[in-house]
């Protein structure tokens, strides 16, 4: 346990050890990603019943911070926003090697588009829904599944 008085860190009681990792990362750490340096301050792993994966807390040289997730070799980069006083609406995106999360907002219409794609027969795009109406809370929504590589016209 961590304990702040007075602006002061100290540790109270006993420091857990970091479960083994088979990542190219480690806390303490330098590298470089996209022409900004960076140090790994920290990681956080997260377990499911198929497996785990990791977050990386990582700080650039120019004070800016953001979470690297790492699961199976792929990497998911995770930066805060910070939108201007007038923003209408906000889109984020995601995107890893055979598949993409796209989010676009109009908050002044109460609505929001996901598209979820991915190519593979390992998906689990149920779940990625679930997730996402858990988190979100819509009052409503609909969910149209497009099978990707099928003749269209016949799709629809």
């Amino acid at each position: 346990m961590v304990s702040i008085r007075e602006e002061k860190l100290s540790i109270k009681g006993k420091q857990s050890g970091l479960a083994p990792t088979v990542s190219g990362l480690q806390i303490g750490q330098s590298g470089e990603l996209y022409k900004k340096r960076f140090t790994v301050l920290g990681r956080v792993r997260y377990k499911y019943d198929e497996g785990h994966w990791d977050e990386w807390h990582l700080r650039f040289n120019d004070g800016s911070e953001c979470w690297l997730s790492e699961d199976e070799g792929e990497f998911c980069l995770e930066q805060p926003a910070k939108p201007s006083k007038d923003f209408r609406s906000i889109s984020g995106f995601v995107v890893i090697t055979e598949s993409h999360l796209a989010i676009h907002t109009w908050p002044e219409h109460n609505y929001a588009a996901v598209d979820l794609f991915t190519c593979g027969h390992n998906t689990k795009m149920q779940l990625a829904h679930d997730y996402l109406v858990r988190e979100f809370r819509p009052k409503e929504h609909t969910k149209t599944e497009i099978l990707r590589g099928t003749d269209i016209s016949t799709s629809l």
